[in-house]
């Protein structure tokens, strides 16, 4: 199927598609996961936070890690700076 360029769609309805866009996005970051996979405690007399995940997303991680020739806590550091980027950046762009 095929659509038509941006500049020749009326205004109104690009905008309105974009916005859809928007929303959509925000969902998927910002909703809750469907499954469960980790938990979060924090601890008020430390400077961290433990980040407990579920057994086997860790494995598939450590999985994962191995094909790519690194190491698992090197995609989830690289994973939360990368979405805590894009988060940020899209409530730079709300405001």
């Amino acid at each position: 199927m095929k659509y038509l360029p941006d500049g020749f769609k009326d205004s109104v309805k690009l905008e309105s598609a974009r916005a859809t866009r928007r929303i959509a996005e925000k969902d998927e970051l910002t909703e809750p996961p469907k499954e469960k996979i980790s938990t979060i405690q924090k601890y008020a007399n430390t400077s961290f936070v433990n980040v407990l995940l579920e057994g086997s997303v860790y494995t598939r991680l450590e999985k994962t890690a191995e094909k790519l020739g690194t190491t698992p806590d090197i995609l989830i550091s690289n994973a939360l700076l990368l979405t805590l980027k894009k988060l940020e950046g899209r409530t730079k762009k709300e405001l």
